[in-house]
């Protein structure tokens, strides 16, 4: 039996492997269950333990299933590198990778393997800003930063990983650059067969789901997302009055989104472009990340072949 844990990160495609893996005749995947592991560890690590961890038994190990006798097996999850937590706590998230590590090598097996996947830090700390925004966030890129910095430091450190390669052995943790995927994807399925021994598919069409909108889009979403909050912050509304107008608002982030990215032409896109022009692009990293970049993510990514698969140079560009 074979086997991989892939444990994200958050904007590195994993929407994308997901529904590759899940539509794979030789390959079953489990996500769903996954997802539901990552959300009661970390409900039972913040309440001190007084909500017991308890495998899901409503939720089916595999959502897909194969007729080959013994299929490539997938867990995957990126909330498995970075759960939703209540705050960000660094002994809440240690005591989480420590578990989690735990408790995938028991379902997977002697042998499994772990799969990483990270992004240029610049690229991927804006990519992350435009998915706070889509859920609604109205921050500026760089207040965002700053609010964020002690959580995506210890995320771009990189320091969460030593908690699998105690478990799983530090050569059966694996990291690949997002880049490649996205440069060329079939050098980097070549590269999960002939290093994990997943099974390789051919592509008709680019599998790429979830793809972020561009910069002035996120600032359009951002404004409207301001906008929205004036009514949903807005004191003389009742409190289901309240709670509606915010569920509407992630409904029409979501309706905005969907029209830019499917009608580049029309009046939302110009005008998001308009708007997005005007916002600026100066940033002043928090010297948090730049040491976690620096002494954290770039020595550990050294330590992988053909320095970093030729990206490490990249990643450190927008941080010296």
């Amino acid at each position: 039996m074979s086997s991989i844990v892939h444990i994200g990160m958050h904007k590195t495609a994993s929407s994308s492997l997901q529904a590759m893996w899940g539509a794979m005749d030789d390959v079953v995947l489990s996500k769903a269950f996954c997802l539901e592991i990552s959300n009661r560890l970390i409900s039972t690590i913040e309440s001190g333990g007084q909500k017991p961890f308890e495998l899901p038994t409503d939720i089916p190990l595999f959502a897909t299933s194969s007729n080959v006798a013994d299929p490539y097996r997938v867990y995957s999850a990126e909330n498995l590198s970075n759960p939703n937590t209540s705050r960000f706590d660094r002994p809440v998230l240690e005591a989480f990778h420590k578990t989690a590590a735990d408790v995938f090598y028991k379902i997977a097996g002697e042998g499994a393997q772990v799969l990483l996947l990270v992004r240029s830090p610049e690229s991927w700390l804006k990519s992350r800003y435009k998915q706070y925004v889509h859920k609604g966030g109205s921050f500026r890129f760089q207040r965002f930063l700053n609010s964020n910095s002690s959580e995506l430091a210890y995320l771009l450190s990189l320091d969460f990983l030593k908690y699998w390669e105690d478990q799983f052995g530090a050569k059966n943790v694996h990291i690949l650059p997002y880049e490649m995927l996205a440069e060329d994807m079939d050098l980097f399925f070549d590269l999960l067969h002939n290093q994990l021994g997943l099974p390789k598919k051919e592509f008709s069409a680019d599998p790429r789901e979830n793809v972020s909108v561009a910069e002035d889009e996120a600032a359009f979403l951002r404004h409207a997302a301001r906008y929205m909050r004036l009514f949903t912050d807005n004191a003389s509304l009742g409190a289901g009055t309240a709670a509606q107008f915010r569920q509407n608002a992630i409904i029409v982030s979501d309706v905005l989104r969907t029209e830019i990215q499917k009608n580049p032409d029309g009046k939302i896109a110009r005008l998001a472009r308009r708007i997005g022009k005007s916002e600026g692009a100066d940033v002043t990293w928090p010297q948090n990340i730049v040491a976690a970049i620096r002494d954290g993510m770039v020595p550990r990514l050294q330590e992988e072949r053909d320095g970093f698969h030729g990206h490490i140079g990249t990643y450190l560009a927008a941080f010296q």
